[in-house]
């Protein structure tokens, strides 16, 4: 096992104790208030046998309770397995069926009906004690570098979502990189509007407690709401997708506050919606990164934007990327192929999962199944998702897992579901169906309906009925060509 570290919200707590590290919605707690919460529910959940190395699912949306409860797991060196809150029911059962955690924490808010048939130990986000009055010592506490700290959930081409396990030093890699790229100022708020169940907004978390910054958190994001902190909140970083960044632009945001750097990923954001918000003022810096890889992996600079638009900037200090072909082989600048990465940020493999392990890491670096080319200045300028994935708001929809529950339907004979290009949501969820009995079932009947087992943002915005879906000479539907056909353009 290699050497650790100090505990970072521990560290911050010594160093800044009465710096802000929290605010949400009218309150706000200090490093030391919040390492205390966090220390002493660590406590409550190391008397209920939770030790180092045991999961921990956490469901919720974004709370100050939550945010406790991440760093009283990471706290007793156990691995935090953030679970997205929108899941149908379904969907969160086998979700914690792959994860099989010792221990899940749940937002009492919402309605999670099916944790009740799920035979694991549970502790409701209302029990958190967020102002604790009790003192308490603070021990000493290490990560191991090499520990898995955090495992995600990804959804991929497959339908079958894959298990991301990241490294104490994989997220503390990421933070350090990150600031040498950004900078860091002691005054900084970093607005959080992303869900913490995703890496970009869990990623937030801890890059400002290792900085010992503020986190400004809202439940979820709400674009009146988010115009009114970043202009008085005093707000300097921001994560975005672009959906957020065009809702903002449509509210009135300009460059007339104290934001300094917002950051645009979860999708690709168009050239227009960059040379808008240029226009107005805004620090946008254009990332590229995945789970995989911790968050960011690349990000340009807000100077360089206008000047090298559909780039996503160099690769930050210790990362590296490099573009292949089929073979691997890398190809020469310009030229289009698979990308490619390596880093101290990067996963070192998907749990339970061998073969994709196999085919995704290849001699230290990751294959992305995303693709783009270098120029010659070493500027990333992706091109390409994976084949499949769609983009919707931030959220990444495998078609795979759609269409299995819509395939079930009596009604459907065949279905490929794909994204198609909308100006709100960057891509929405639609589907080319063939219907069994035309005259009886429309596509109209079908998009009413709310199955169960799939979350809402997953269910088809728009079907289009067809003859026959076309495929390859091997049998394999062209989803591109269905892309191509209903396209607005």
């Amino acid at each position: 096992m290699k050497a650790g570290f100090t505990h970072w919200l521990l560290s911050a707590a010594r160093r800044v104790p009465e710096s802000i590290a929290l605010e949400c919605e009218e309150r706000s707690w200090t490093y030391s208030q919040l390492f205390t919460a966090s220390f002493l529910l660590s406590r409550k959940l190391k008397s209920r046998g939770i030790s180092s190395g045991s999961r921990v699912a956490i469901i919720s949306q974004n709370s100050p309770a939550q945010v406790i409860a991440i760093h009283a797991v990471t706290l007793l060196n156990c691995v935090v397995t953030p679970i997205n809150h929108r899941f149908s029911h379904e969907e969160l059962k086998a979700n914690l069926s792959l994860i099989d955690p010792e221990l899940v924490v749940y937002d009492d808010t919402l309605e999670l009906s099916s944790l009740s048939t799920v035979n694991t130990e549970s502790l409701p986000l209302s029990s958190v004690e967020l102002f604790p009055r009790k003192t308490v010592e603070w021990p000493e506490v290490n990560l191991p570098s090499d520990s898995t700290g955090v495992i995600f959930l990804t959804s991929g081409t497959t339908g079958t979502p894959k298990a991301v396990s990241l490294t104490w030093w994989n997220l503390a890699s990421s933070a350090i990189a990150s600031a040498l790229n950004l900078g860091v100022d002691e005054n900084d708020k970093w607005l959080t509007v992303l869900p913490l169940d995703h890496m970009g907004g869990f990623s937030i978390l801890i890059r400002s407690a290792i900085y010992g910054t503020a986190v400004v958190l809202h439940r979820k994001f709400d674009a009146s709401r988010a115009m009114h902190s970043i202009q008085s909140d005093d707000i300097t970083m921001a994560s975005l997708v672009p959906t957020m960044l065009r809702r903002l632009l449509n509210q009135g945001l300009s460059g007339e506050n104290d934001l300094r750097a917002a950051l645009i990923g979860g999708g690709p954001a168009t050239q227009d919606l960059l040379e808008a918000a240029i226009e107005k003022g805004i620090p946008v810096c254009p990332t590229y990164g995945m789970t995989e890889t911790s968050s960011q992996l690349t990000t340009l600079s807000k100077g360089e934007v206008k000047s090298r638009l559909g780039s996503s900037g160099k690769p930050l200090p210790m990362m590296q990327v490099k573009i292949i072909d089929r073979d691997g082989v890398k190809k020469e600048t310009g030229q289009t192929g698979e990308i490619a990465v390596r880093g101290p940020n990067v996963t070192s493999g998907y749990l339970d999962a061998t073969e994709t392990n196999e085919g995704r890491l290849k001699n230290g670096w990751l294959l992305t199944g995303d693709y783009g080319y270098v120029d010659s200045d070493g500027y990333l300028y992706p091109v390409g998702r994976r084949e499949d994935r769609i983009v919707s708001g931030g959220e990444n929809i495998s078609p795979a897992e759609v269409e299995s529950v819509y395939r079930a339907h009596p009604a459907i004979q065949d279905i490929c579901v794909f994204g198609i290009p909308d100006p709100e949501w960057d891509e929405i969820v639609v589907g080319a169906v063939i219907l069994n009995n035309p005259e009886k079932n429309s596509v109209a009947d079908l998009l009413k309906i709310r199955f169960e087992n799939l979350a809402g943002f997953k269910h088809p915005k728009k079907l289009f009925t067809v003859k026959e879906l076309p495929r390859t000479a091997s049998g394999k539907v062209k989803r591109s060509s269905l892309r191509d056909r209903f396209s607005p353009e």
